[in-house]
């Protein structure tokens, strides 16, 4: 506007033309973020059609098929006890989307890079890390574990590490995003990421509502895995509740979807041995189920059962009416 006056123009012309352009601007910021179901209607069909997937595959046929693929703009909230497999079971994830190309971030607050390395390493190999760190496993295994160090440097997957602060996490994850487009981002895990708030009840709040609204605001599917309490071990039943989500309720209200994951054998270990159940105890527009996946502890590998093996169970009243 100053530039106007300085050329000459009339106040009055120079305040009428800086005026419409900021109506210009007010009407095409107001015009943002407005969509009618017309827009997205060619999606729907293709997705109806089988034309493109509606999300990333979890790599596991029996989970996409219950819960219909990580979607864009979804938090999925994988929740576990101390050691059960939650940090493996989200690793397998990874590793499958990278073999697809799709290019993960995992932000770790628990553990390095270098450790995470190592697990990607034994799940791709089906080899016992503890045989490498010992020194005991044969000559065969040790070229396979050399060949997959490479191989596994290849994928596209990324290590957020070493940095707990939630403002320090979002801002490296967004700079990130920027460089090079992120397909899934994976968090490990909530309750260990420090952020503003008087208790740790809202603390956690902060991280879920935080990150679901990252999820949206990059367009891509966001798993933040969260640790449970042992309340279930002090009841009959054991098998994970919403209610056992340790710290904040908010983890599960601000999720689409919640999968908990169960293993059998740990209270009747004579029983099941080598499944681990994926309770799904939350998902918009998909019920809630439970299915099963076999779990090889030593190299923490998840694979499908056999399809005629008795592994999908959804509840009848399960279902939205």
């Amino acid at each position: 506007m100053q530039s106007d006056i300085r050329r000459g123009t009339d106040w009055q012309d120079a305040d009428a033309q800086h005026q419409a352009r900021v109506n210009d601007l007010m009407e095409s910021s107001a015009n943002t973020g407005i969509k009618t179901f017309s827009d997205t209607r060619e999606t729907l069909l293709r997705d109806l059609n089988g034309l493109n997937p509606p999300g990333l595959q979890t790599g596991f046929r029996d989970v996409d098929a219950a819960i219909g693929y990580l979607r864009p703009g979804n938090m999925i909230l994988v929740c576990g006890s101390t050691g059960l497999g939650k940090s493996a079971f989200a690793l397998n994830i990874a590793i499958q989307n990278a073999k697809l190309k799709n290019r993960v971030c995992i932000v770790s607050v628990e553990m390095k890079t270098n450790e995470i390395h190592e697990r990607a390493v034994a799940i791709h190999t089906g080899i016992c890390p503890t045989g490498v760190i010992s020194k005991t496993i044969g000559e065969t295994e040790k070229r396979e574990w050399s060949r997959a160090i490479n191989e596994v440097c290849e994928l596209p997957i990324m290590v957020i590490d070493e940095v707990t602060g939630l403002e320090t996490i979002v801002y490296r994850l967004r700079n990130a995003h920027r460089r090079s487009k992120i397909d899934l981002v994976i968090v490990d895990y909530a309750q260990m990421i420090s952020a503003e708030g008087s208790n740790r009840e809202q603390e956690v709040a902060r991280v879920a509502r935080t990150f679901k609204v990252l999820a949206v605001s990059m367009g891509i599917p966001i798993i933040l895995l969260a640790q449970t309490n042992r309340d279930a071990e002090k009841r009959k039943d054991t098998k994970p509740q919403l209610s056992d989500i340790r710290d904040s309720a908010a983890l599960a209200q601000d999720a689409n979807m919640v999968l908990m994951l169960y293993r059998h054998e740990i209270h009747h270990p004579n029983e099941r041995r080598g499944e681990i159940d994926v309770y799904i105890r939350k998902g918009r527009s998909v019920g809630r189920g439970i299915v099963t996946l076999n779990f090889h502890d030593a190299s923490t590998t998840f694979t499908d059962m056999e399809p005629s093996y008795d592994h999908v169970s959804v509840p009848s009243d399960s279902r939205k009416k």
